[in-house]
């Protein structure tokens, strides 16, 4: 049987695991893909908390440029900026331990991050 180009028409367990390796600290996730990857295969990334250590000091740059503060990942649950583009994703960040912008379904498997 011929597969659609379409991801939506695969059925979902027909989804593979690929392991990624964050490049800074080295924390290993698995996340799903279409794609049979052999067992020693693995791609590398950056886990959601050395994202945010390595993409905060653009943002904030970007932040004040959009005429808000430049408070991206200091929130604590609390934010009186309306209009930044950042704030949901900052307030978000706070309650999903490994938030990256590109999958919310990438949780890391072990280690801890420290950028």
């Amino acid at each position: 049987m011929a597969r659609s180009s379409n991801p939506r028409l695969f059925p979902v367990e027909d989804m593979e695991k690929l392991r990624v390796k964050c490049i800074q600290c080295g924390k290993e996730w698995e996340k799903e893909s279409w794609i049979a990857w052999g067992p020693n295969d693995i791609s590398s990334s950056l886990c959601g908390a050395c994202f945010v250590a390595v993409a905060s000091p653009l943002i904030h740059r970007k932040q004040l440029l959009e005429g808000n503060f430049d408070c991206f990942g200091k929130a604590e649950g609390y934010c009186d900026q309306p209009l930044c583009k950042y704030r949901k994703w900052c307030l978000e960040r706070e309650n999903v331990a490994s938030h990256h912008p590109l999958s919310l379904s990438q949780q890391p498997l072990a280690g801890v991050c420290t950028p």
